[in-house]
Parts: C-alpha cells; sequence; structure tokens
C-alpha cells in the first residue's frame, strides 16, 4: 500500500509542482507586464522630464536675454538722464547768463534814457534861451530899423 500511497504522493506532488510551475508563470507573466508598464512610464516621465527641463532651459535662456535687455536700456536711459541733466545745467547757466546780461543792458539802457532825457531837457532851456536872445536881437534890430529913418532924417 505504500506503493499506492506513494504514486499518489507522487501524484500529488506532481499536480501540487505542476500548479506551483502554473502560478509561478502566472507571476512571471504578471511581473513583467508591470515590468513594461513601469518601464513605459518611467520612459514617458523621462521624456516629460527632458521637456520640462528643455522648456526651463529656454525659460532661463529668455529670462537672461530680457535681463540682459533690460540692463542695457537702463544703462542706455542713465546715460540719457545723465546727458539731460547736463544739458539742464547747461541751459539754465546760460539763462542765469542771458538774465544777468538782459539786467546789465536794462539797466544801461534807463542810463541812456536818463541821459538823453537830461540831454533833450538842456537842448530845451538852450533853444529857449537862444530863442530868448534871437527874440531880443530882432527886437533891437526892429527897434534900429525904426530908428533909422529918424537918424537919417537928421544927417540928411
Amino acid at each position: 500500500m505504500m506503493r499506492r500511497n506513494g504514486g499518489m504522493a507522487k501524484v500529488v506532488v506532481c499536480i501540487v509542482a505542476f500548479f506551483g510551475l502554473v502560478y509561478f508563470i502566472y507571476l512571471y507573466n504578471d511581473l513583467s507586464g508591470q515590468l513594461k508598464n513601469t518601464e513605459r512610464s518611467a520612459e514617458r516621465y523621462r521624456r516629460e522630464q527632458e521637456s520640462v527641463s528643455a522648456q526651463l532651459q529656454d525659460q532661463i535662456i529668455a529670462k537672461d536675454e530680457l535681463k540682459q535687455r533690460c540692463d542695457n536700456e537702463k544703462e542706455q536711459m542713465t546715460n540719457r538722464l545723465n546727458s539731460q541733466q547736463q544739458q539742464y545745467k547747461m541751459l539754465k547757466s546760460q539763462h542765469e547768463d542771458m538774465e544777468t546780461e538782459f539786467g546789465r543792458l536794462q539797466n544801461e539802457k534807463e542810463k541812456e534814457n536818463e541821459e538823453h532825457k537830461k540831454q533833450d531837457e538842456e537842448r530845451a532851456i538852450e533853444y529857449n534861451q537862444f530863442k530868448q536872445e534871437k527874440s531880443l536881437e530882432i527886437a533891437s534890430l526892429k527897434d534900429d530899423k525904426a530908428h533909422l529913418p529918424v537918424l537919417n532924417a537928421g544927417r540928411v
């Protein structure tokens, strides 16, 4: 009987080994499928990571270009501002010089006007004196003329 049981044990062992082998093949296929899915996911994530990395690199380059452009524009604006400030100072100085010159010329003109007015007054006085003198001379000559016939009559 032992033989019979021994044969049965072998059959049971073979059945268990067969199911074990089938289970092992099933696990292998399942793990193999999971591994392939994991590899595909890893590849997809790697590509996405490369894409994101490339986009990030592009963003960094664009940022650096913008920063450089901003720095250049800032430098240009600073230079332009400095130039405008220098020009403003120069124009302000010229304006102050012109105001000073204008004040001087205005004072000079006022003095000349006063001088001309004084000269006009002096000429008016001289003219009136000259006019009076000539009026007196005319009056004297008229008197002389009026007395001339009397003097001529007395000589004849």
